[in-house]
């Protein structure tokens, strides 16, 4: 990124919300350093190496068989650039995969009854989810090159009653 104020919302939503695994991996390669590191309430991924390529890029394409795709929301948050830390609150809506083959097994099933209305079901195939919010911490550094590049990645959960804003986290609230 060359850019991290104006770029961040649209880096964490192009990594998420990518309409392939091909993009969603070139994307990882564009945006993290190759010693990346992730930590959720899933995943704790230490920097290593080639952490990005070998387990931050196994665990997105995990959460890809799942969820087929994402809308993305940001709804606050702040960068700091002094300090390479960008805070978000954003909102994750996914469209999750439908049980593989329930469709055509009930199709079998109820033929007699009604197979044909049961083939045109679109709800084995996709569901959109709830609304899931979150906070993500963005710790980003600049390359040998001059740019921003994404270097831990952390996930902190729901937000809740209390919780800093943006602008408190950044000023040193939750940062030691």
């Amino acid at each position: 990124m060359n850019s991290p104020s104006a770029q961040i919302p649209s880096v964490l939503a192009s990594l998420l919300a990518a309409k392939s695994p091909t993009d969603q991996f070139h994307y990882l390669r564009k945006y993290l350093t190759s010693d990346a590191s992730l930590i959720s309430p899933i995943y704790n991924i230490p920097p290593s190496p080639r952490s990005r390529d070998d387990y931050i890029s196994r665990a997105l394409l995990f959460f890809r068989m799942w969820v087929r795709e994402c809308d993305v929301k940001v709804r606050r948050w702040a960068w700091n650039e002094g300090k390479g830390v960008a805070f978000l609150e954003v909102e994750i809506v996914p469209v999750v995969r439908g049980v593989v083959g329930i469709r055509e097994n009930l199709r079998g099933y109820l033929g007699w009854v009604g197979g044909e209305r049961i083939a045109k079901w679109e709800v084995w195939e996709r569901w959109r989810g709830w609304s899931v919010g979150g906070v993500v911490v963005l710790g980003l550094r600049k390359d040998v090159g001059g740019v921003w590049r994404v270097g831990k990645i952390e996930v902190l959960g729901q937000p809740v009653v209390g919780f800093p804003s943006p602008e408190e986290f950044l000023c040193g609230r939750l940062i030691h």
